[in-house]
Formats: structure tokens, C-alpha cells, sequence
């Protein structure tokens, strides 16, 4: 039952924020599902401007099996992010691509990196026009002086499972063509809203307005950074 204790320590573990979404609210509580006044569903929203980890990432998925739980009538995931760990954004488009949990993404400042495959998983895709998207090269860490030749032939076979996964996930979702694919692991590039719908990284021409009575799901990571800049801008 969503008001009982046990909900609620669930949640504030697993770093999510319930709240209506006013300002001023205690986005760090969970709180009775919002009321619309009819029996029409409500829309839902994600709010997601965290680093991409595998705590992150269980955190949003968590939030999105949450609000699909109230039958919402559609859900749109607002992603912020400068990236993180490609195998947990791995982890996050698999789950999008072998589950029932439709949803749409939008990016109203900065996709970057690992993050595109959280953005990319969206079914429909929208951008303010003042956004951007970055690529750039996966990464395996880097070797120090404590790297075994095990650990090293590992990173590296990470590595080419990462960019083999990059490849397919921009070949199959954008209209980049095989050069940029390539383009983007060798070297960091930026892509802007209108560049990203011509490529259809981007699918919608407009962002959609968000909902005042919709159900929101703020996932913060336990990072007060990321709760107070919610409660102070959200609605």
C-alpha cells in the first residue's frame, strides 16, 4: 500500500522523492497520490538529473515500475545528465527495450555520454531548442600502476561490448550515418536540438507541456544538490 511505512522506507532508500511538486514541498517524503478531481488517469513524470550508476539507474527504474502501477496515461522521463558507467545505461535501454514500460524521454538542458542511451530509450523524444547532446568515446577506466594484464584484457573487452552496443543503439535509433557513428567514438562531438531532429535523435518538432496534476517521481540518489534544485524550479 503506497502509505504504509514500509512504502515509504522503501522508497527514501532506493532515492526517490514523492511529492506533489509545488514549491515548497518536502521532496524527500513520500505523500498520497495527487487527486485530478475525475477518474481519468493521470500523466506521469520522472524527473532524472543524476550521474548514470547502477544505484541511479535501479532508482529510475524503480520510479518508472512505480507510476506504471497507477496506470498513468502516459509517462514522460525529463533526463539531465553528464553520464557515468556505460554498462549501467546498458541496463537501463535493455530494461526499456524487454519490458512494458512505455515512456517518453526529453531533454531540457543536456544529454551527455553514457546518458544518451537513458534518452534514447524514450519511444517518443523531444528537446527544448536551446538543448544539446554530447558523444565521445567510451572509456574503460584507464590503466594505473596496480593493473594486472587480467583486469586490463577485461577493460578492454568492456570496451568493445560498450562501443559494439553504442554502434547498434545509434544505428537503429537516429539517422546518423555509419561515419558519424564512428566520428563519435574517436572524438567528442556536439549535437544540437535542431541538428538532433534532423537526425532523429530527436523525433517530436516541440517539447510537450508538463502536467501541474500529474503523478512526479523526483530521482535524487540521496544527492541534496539535486533535491533542492527541484523543490526550487519544480511544478
Amino acid at each position: 500500500m503506497m502509505g504504509s511505512p514500509a512504502f515509504a522506507r522503501r522508497n527514501l532508500l532506493a532515492g526517490l522523492a514523492l511529492a506533489p511538486f509545488g514549491i515548497g514541498c518536502d521532496p524527500s517524503a513520500a505523500v498520497a497520490t495527487p487527486s485530478s478531481g475525475t477518474n481519468a488517469p493521470l500523466p506521469g513524470h520522472i524527473f532524472f538529473g543524476l550521474d548514470i550508476s547502477n544505484d541511479n539507474v535501479d532508482s529510475l527504474i524503480l520510479a518508472i515500475d512505480y507510476l506504471r502501477s497507477f496506470d498513468v496515461s502516459h509517462l514522460l522521463v525529463i533526463v539531465q545528465s553528464s553520464g557515468g558507467n556505460v554498462s549501467s545505461a546498458a541496463k537501463f535501454f535493455n530494461y526499456a527495450q524487454n519490458s512494458n514500460a512505455g515512456f517518453d524521454t526529453v531533454n531540457l538542458s543536456s544529454i551527455e555520454s553514457a546518458a544518451n542511451l537513458i534518452y534514447l530509450s524514450g519511444r517518443k523524444r523531444y528537446a527544448s531548442d536551446n538543448s544539446y547532446f554530447m558523444l565521445h568515446p567510451a572509456s574503460n577506466g584507464g590503466v594505473g600502476p596496480n593493473t594486472t594484464v587480467r583486469t586490463y584484457q577485461e577493460q578492454q573487452a568492456s570496451l568493445g561490448q560498450a562501443e559494439t552496443l553504442i554502434r547498434t543503439v545509434l544505428r537503429g535509433r537516429t539517422r546518423l550515418s555509419h561515419a558519424e557513428i564512428e566520428r563519435s567514438l574517436r572524438e567528442q562531438i556536439f549535437i544540437g536540438a535542431a541538428q538532433a531532429r534532423t537526425l532523429n535523435i530527436v523525433t517530436e518538432a516541440s517539447v510537450p507541456m508538463l502536467d501541474y496534476n500529474a503523478l512526479k517521481v523526483v530521482v535524487t540518489g540521496g544527492d541534496s544538490r539535486y533535491r533542492a534544485m527541484f523543490q526550487a524550479t519544480g511544478r
